[in-house]
C-alpha cells in the first residue's frame, strides 16, 4: 500500500516536492519532519508544513 502510494506520488509529478521535503519511510508509513509551530492548514488545522531537507 505505502509503496503504491509513493509510486503514485512519484509518477504523478510530486518527486520535486518529496525530494525537497524531509520525509522518509517508517516501516509501512510515511514520516515527515514537520514545523510544529508553523501555520496550520485544512478544515481542522490538521496539516502543517514539512521542513525542507
Amino acid at each position: 500500500m505505502v509503496l503504491g502510494s509513493l509510486l503514485a506520488l512519484l509518477l504523478g509529478g510530486a518527486w520535486p516536492a518529496m525530494h525537497y521535503a524531509d520525509v522518509t519511510l517508517c516501516g509501512e508509513r510515511l514520516c515527515a519532519n514537520v514545523e510544529r509551530d508553523g501555520p496550520r492548514y485544512g478544515d481542522r488545522g490538521q496539516y502543517v508544513p514539512v521542513r525542507p531537507r
